[in-house]
């Protein structure tokens, strides 16, 4: 959402934050018998709920505007050093909660889950055996998932496919691993990492993702570019290239307070392409 900023604390609360006015607009509680302290957050779509994932391994998926829970996973699902990340690619009717976490294995699994209904996973894939955090990534425009590991020197890449079901309020998923990238020569461990905007990207030399990586010393720019003959590179590679969301200010249709007080389908703040 344009102009909304979220942040976390250890005291358990999600606090949502105009960015123009620079003033506090609401406050959610984690009501939570364990430790309910909120690891990651990740919105969906068009911003009109967000989902959490906590040290108690749960999931927990809000609306901001209400500061009320809609759905939650159980704990017996999800595993330690739970991350979460809602994957979008243009509505939220085919949209799927993607979630990392340690099982009691200490094996590293990816779940794909409705966000609609926590009684069983749409599909899960399983990385390896090693403790560090996972940190998924989703790429809207490249379908794709990029997972990298603290402690680890490769990214993982995955492809997500999601589609409604016709006839009925569900979704089908998959999401199969396609790729592994070492950065050449680069045998540095990641102690960070999180993904730059599509339009930080070199469009003419192909690159189709960029990340900063973070290590015990610097902070690495990683490029990811797919490999095209030079006269190819001269025209728009638009199958690599689809339309991102944007969040330009003349896109925005409704402030801060517009949004907070609108119920329903009512979207003020939201992505356009």
């Amino acid at each position: 959402c344009a102009s909304v900023i979220a942040c976390s604390s250890l005291d358990k609360t999600v606090r949502l934050f105009d960015i123009d006015s620079t003033k506090e607009m609401s406050c959610f509680n984690v009501d939570s018998t364990g430790d309910g302290t909120v690891s990651n957050l990740s919105w969906n779509y068009d911003g009109t709920q967000y989902a959490l994932a906590c040290k108690d391994r749960v999931v927990r998926v809000v609306d901001p505007r209400s500061s009320s829970v809609v759905n939650q996973s159980s704990n017996e699902a999800l595993g330690r050093n739970l991350r979460v990340e809602w994957c979008c690619d243009g509505s939220n009717a085919c949209s799927t909660i993607l979630t990392v976490s340690v099982g009691a294995s200490g094996m590293r699994t990816v779940h794909v889950w409705d966000p609609r209904n926590w009684e069983q996973p749409l599909c899960t894939e399983q990385v390896d055996t090693a403790s560090g955090q996972l940190y998924p990534m989703y790429d809207a425009s490249l379908g794709a998932c990029f997972i990298a590991g603290k402690g680890d020197t490769i990214v993982r890449a995955y492809e997500m496919s999601m589609m409604a079901v016709d006839g009925s309020n569900r979704v089908a998923a998959l999401c199969k691993k396609c790729s592994e990238f070492t950065g050449s020569g680069d045998r540095t461990t990641y102690t960070g990492v999180c993904m730059l905007p599509k339009r930080t990207c070199d469009i003419r030399n192909i690159e189709c993702a960029k990340l900063l990586k973070l290590t015990t010393t610097s902070v690495v720019p990683v490029s990811f570019t797919l490999p095209r003959a030079d006269n190819i590179k001269t025209y728009f590679q638009d199958d690599n290239f689809r339309p991102a969301n944007s969040s330009t200010e003349h896109h925005v249709a409704g402030d801060f307070q517009d949004w907070l007080s609108s119920r329903g389908d009512d979207v003020f703040i939201g992505p356009f392409m």
